[in-house]
């Protein structure tokens, strides 16, 4: 039987591929709520086109 009290998730392959994405996904939140301040609304077409863009992001 696995023994989750004593498994670390986190090392998955899993877990880190996930939290990746959640990253991802709140820098490009990030970077629109930038653009909307300084640029105002952007439509609904560049926001997609920003949505699509891979963000590398760096290991910590």
């Amino acid at each position: 039987m696995l023994n989750l009290k004593e498994a670390d998730v986190t090392q998955t392959r899993f877990y880190q591929e996930v939290f990746q994405i959640g990253q991802q996904e709140g820098a490009i939140d990030i970077l629109l709520r930038q653009i909307n301040r300084r640029c105002g609304q952007l439509p609904i077409a560049q926001q997609t086109k920003i949505k699509s863009l891979p963000i590398p992001l760096k290991s910590c």
